[in-house]
């Protein structure tokens, strides 16, 4: 039998069920990866803070399955009302008058995304742009990348962890 802790789940208000009969348990959403609903999870059972879900492409993924196999659980999203999820998105390319004001119209205006935090620097013609923007799946961050992607001068856009 699995011992869980109390967490901050409603905060999250994403629900996730875990192995093969689907129960429903107590957890925390790892910070190394973010998961976001939609994403394949798996849940690691901590020794000290109940079950924490991890991406399958999260950086910790490869060791926590090899070395702690036993520990490791079945995880998948299930539909449910939820809320947006932080994410960071670091952007790069070719600098430009009006880049900036070209990603945050795709952002907030086009798909109504809430950018939380956004920074700009420029170096020799080059810029590197951070985003903290909330979105509500996985579909609502590769809409927005790609669309990002989409403009003059863009060359790469990608999930990145957290700011320092």
């Amino acid at each position: 039998k699995l011992a869980t802790t109390e967490v901050q789940k409603s905060e999250q208000n994403v629900e996730l069920v875990f192995g093969n009969d689907e129960q429903q348990l107590d957890y925390t959403l790892a910070k190394c990866c973010n998961p976001l609903p939609g994403e394949r999870v798996f849940g690691f059972i901590t020794t000290a803070e109940g079950i924490k879900i991890h991406r399958y492409d999260c950086p910790n993924s490869i060791m926590l399955q090899g070395r702690f196999a036993n520990r490791v659980m079945k995880a998948r999203w299930i539909d449910s009302d939820h809320s947006n999820v932080t994410v960071n998105i670091e952007i790069m390319g070719a600098d430009r008058k009006g880049i900036v004001n070209d990603v945050t119209k795709i952002v907030s205006g086009d798909l109504n995304i809430n950018i939380k935090a956004i920074s700009f620097s420029v170096d020799d013609g080059l810029f590197t742009g951070q985003l903290t923007i909330e979105v509500a799946d996985k579909v609502g961050l590769t809409d927005t990348i790609n669309n990002i992607k989409s403009l003059e001068g863009i060359s790469t856009v990608k999930r990145v962890g957290k700011f320092n």
